[in-house]
């Protein structure tokens, strides 16, 4: 079974274009797309129930994007306009980490994401 078959899924990748200052001098982002229709597979990897002092409980999932090896993404850059089993998702999610997967040469990467919208 090839990789290409279980990347069910499509997204596109956003990075760091400029930054600007807004009304409050706070520095703000601007984004511009690098891959656009990029196969790829989103995995729900775990969830847990956080609690603290100041709220009941939140609900924390982790999330994983396999996406095939010599994809251009890095970390900082974002995933958004996932298409979900033909359903587009309407979050965007960061990319935290990324994880080469070898074999005998690169296989695929591995992206750890938290969910920004």
């Amino acid at each position: 079974m090839s990789l290409d078959s279980l990347l069910i899924h499509q997204c596109d990748i956003q990075r760091i274009d400029t930054y600007f200052a807004d009304a409050y001098g706070n520095n703000v982002a601007t984004y511009k797309t690098v891959v656009k229709h990029l196969l790829c597979r989103l995995i729900t990897k775990s969830q847990r129930v956080a609690s603290d002092d100041r709220t009941q409980f939140t609900v924390i999932t982790v999330y994983r994007l396999l996406v095939p090896g010599l994809s251009d993404v890095i970390v900082d850059d974002r995933v958004f306009n996932l298409v979900l089993d033909g359903t587009p998702d309407s979050a965007a999610y960061a990319i935290s980490a990324v994880l080469p997967r070898r074999s005998s040469a690169l296989h695929h990467l591995s992206l750890e994401l938290e969910r920004i919208t």
